[in-house]
């Protein structure tokens, strides 16, 4: 299973085979019972597709037939999301925890809706359980340090800001999120530095021209803060 509720498609071709009939004298062509792995991959498939509706429907057969493998409830869950239920997409991402509680996607799931949610305590609860499996996780890290500022704890979000960065220093986040919280906090050099590094990552991101703007700003206030050497 990917990460971002994005989920790998797998292709399994249909199998045929020979099925002996007890106490019979021949044999008859009988299609074999599909495999957990196919009707996943049949979900999945419908779910690229965005037919989210045949695929919550192929996920709910699948996760009847296989009620003890999670990533029926995961896809489930998933597709609760994409069709803007995150009350209904609950319940199935604690169910697959309940089968597995080392799913690290699960859990970050849970984490966000309960952000959503603004109970930052459950948020950070999952997140917590997420990175004891993944610790090397920057999503988690960047997720954590904003549930830490929710809940105005600004050394615990920089140190997870941080941690991300160390982890992944490709996660453009954390240091978008490290730039701001610097400004929050008066320390202008700091900010500059991990925005401008957000731009070299990312010089064509959405916010990029925002930023350039507040990084264009910085630079003229301290310009205009120097003084003239002819006066």
């Amino acid at each position: 299973m990917a990460r971002k509720n994005e989920l790998k498609m797998k292709i399994f071709g249909v199998l045929f085979g020979l099925i002996f009939l007890a106490g019979s004298g021949f044999q008859a062509i009988k299609m074999l019972e599909v495999t957990p792995d196919q009707s996943l991959a049949k979900a999945e498939s419908l779910m690229l597709a965005n037919k989210l509706p045949e695929a919550l429907a192929e996920a709910e057969q699948g996760a009847a037939k296989a009620p003890k493998d999670e990533r029926f409830w995961v896809l489930q869950a998933n597709l609760q999301l994409k069709m803007g239920s995150p009350e209904k997409a609950l319940p199935l991402f604690e169910k697959a925890l309940s089968i597995n509680p080392n799913s690290v996607l699960a859990h970050e799931s849970v984490a966000v809706i309960y952000a959503n949610k603004r109970d930052w305590v459950q948020a950070e609860k999952h997140l917590q359980a997420a990175l004891k499996v993944e610790n090397k996780n920057g999503v988690a890290h960047n997720n954590l340090g904003v549930i830490y500022l929710e809940q105005k704890q600004p050394a615990k979000a920089e140190a997870a800001f941080q941690k991300a960065i160390e982890v992944d220093p490709r996660n453009g986040d954390s240091y978008r999120n490290l730039g701001a919280l610097y400004r929050q906090q008066g320390d202008r050099a700091k900010s500059d530095k991990y925005l401008m590094n957000y731009l070299k990552l990312f010089p064509k991101a959405p916010d990029a021209e925002e930023i350039r703007a507040v990084l264009r700003k910085s630079m003229q206030s301290e310009a205009s803060q120097k003084p003239d050497p002819q006066s």
